[in-house]
């Protein structure tokens, strides 16, 4: 099975030409205002981009949602945090807008969350009109 997902640091936008950090296929811009999936433009709030941007950092790794917390909040000892359920929020979202591209978002149970490799072997999946 091929898998398509290996991870950069830097790479440029193929729409805006832009550096972007994230997997072949999945780039979110440095300041989360523009993410693009396989050369599309997809809307996403900052919260859901930055959630992402945090799963495309560790991947193949699973993301503990202390880390997802964190990685989107940047919490300092002062501030109130937020409610963890928020996390499996911004993943519900995230879920529909990458399936039809053939991403997938897996839970780990206990544990986080963990973006799966796309199986390009079935091409490109096409969203219906």
């Amino acid at each position: 099975m091929m898998t398509q997902l290996e991870f950069f640091d830097k790479e440029v936008c193929p729409l805006c030409g832009g550096k972007y950090g994230g997997h072949k296929g999945i780039y979110v811009s440095d300041d989360y205002n523009e993410t693009v999936i396989d050369g599309v433009s997809v809307h996403l709030t900052r919260k859901e981009s930055q959630t992402l941007a945090a799963l495309v950092k560790v991947h193949p790794r699973v993301a503990r949602k202390e880390f997802l917390m964190d990685y989107i909040y940047g919490l300092g000892p002062e501030v109130d945090e937020p409610e963890e359920k928020i996390i499996d929020v911004f993943i519900c979202r995230l879920r529909k807008v990458l399936k039809p591209f053939g991403y997938k978002i897996d839970t780990v149970w206990g544990i986080g969350h963990k973006l799966k490799d796309k199986d390009i072997s079935d091409g490109p999946k096409k969203q219906a009109a």
